[in-house]
C-alpha cells in the first residue's frame, strides 16, 4: 500500500471585527501596516490589535497565509473601533458652601 501526501489549499478569510476602545483584538496573522493603530506578532504567531489614543473609526487590511508548499491564499479584515462615552467620576466628600 502507497500512502500519498495531499497538498491542501491554504484558507485566509475574510473578517470583521469590533472593537470597543481599551479592549485589544486578537487573532492570528503575519505582520501588518495599519494606520491608526497598531498591530503585534507574538512569537507564537497571535496578533494583537491596540488602537491609537482617541482613535474611533474603520481600519480595513488585507494579510496573506502562506504554508510550507508555498500555496498563498488572501483575504481582508475590517476593524471597526467605536467611540466610548467618556464617565465623570463624582467625589463622595464635604463641599464648602461660601456666604454663610
Amino acid at each position: 500500500m502507497t500512502v500519498n501526501a495531499v497538498n491542501d489549499a491554504v484558507d485566509a478569510v475574510n473578517g470583521e471585527i469590533t472593537h470597543i476602545n481599551g479592549v485589544a483584538l486578537t487573532g492570528n496573522a503575519q505582520d501588518i501596516a495599519v494606520d491608526n493603530g497598531t498591530v503585534v506578532i507574538a512569537a507564537d504567531g497571535a496578533m494583537t490589535f491596540e488602537p491609537a489614543a482617541d482613535f474611533n473609526g474603520e481600519i480595513n487590511f488585507g494579510y496573506q497565509v502562506k504554508d510550507a508548499d508555498g500555496d498563498v491564499d488572501s483575504a481582508n479584515v475590517k476593524v471597526t473601533v467605536n467611540a466610548v462615552n467618556a464617565v465623570n467620576d463624582a467625589v463622595d466628600g464635604d463641599r464648602e458652601r461660601g456666604g454663610e
